[in-house]
């Protein structure tokens, strides 16, 4: 397990993974890793096997395979309703669970992390129709992070910190 840095990039729901894979930004989320701590929740990885994207998906779930010393995933409070399906797989998923993940990561205090500040990245659509209070949890817009991921690409060195300014 690497060492602790001060900055966690929180990837809460599948549809974020999907969306950055798409877009051909997840190879160089691994370029963040001596930057950031990078959680994924219980949900997003419980959304993925539930999705019809099978290519995008298949990129997600290779990414994490190659990348699981880097990643760490993050319990939310629907871990107890995955740990039931997983028993009964009969007991229904929640509507929207995927946006309910983001208001509960804003709402609960599960990233208590010293020193840390984490970066949730959120679909700019979401950010477009939801007003964020201010919390532990800083949004990131998923268009500066594939920003951010397309300048490491072109060489720049530039800290993901200082996109959010």
């Amino acid at each position: 397990m690497k060492q602790q840095t001060s900055i966690q990039l929180v990837l809460p729901n599948a549809s974020v993974l999907v969306e950055l894979a798409q877009k051909g930004a997840l190879p160089f989320i691994g370029n963040l890793a001596d930057e950031v701590d990078l959680l994924v929740t219980d949900v997003a990885v419980a959304e993925l096997e539930m999705l019809d994207d099978r290519i995008s998906v298949a990129v997600v779930q290779r990414y994490l395979g190659e990348h699981h010393d880097q990643v760490s995933f993050l319990r939310t409070s629907f871990s107890e309703l995955l740990a039931a399906r997983h028993v009964l797989p009969s007991i229904p998923w929640p509507k929207n669970t995927g946006e309910l993940v983001i208001y509960d990561l804003f709402a609960q205090d599960t990233l208590t992390v010293s020193m840390a500040s984490s970066l949730c990245v959120l679909p700019d659509s979401w950010l477009a129709k939801n007003e964020v209070k201010p919390s532990m949890l800083i949004p990131l817009p998923i268009s500066t992070l594939t920003r951010y991921c397309n300048d490491v690409y072109q060489g720049s060195k530039i800290p993901l910190w200082d996109y959010l300014n």
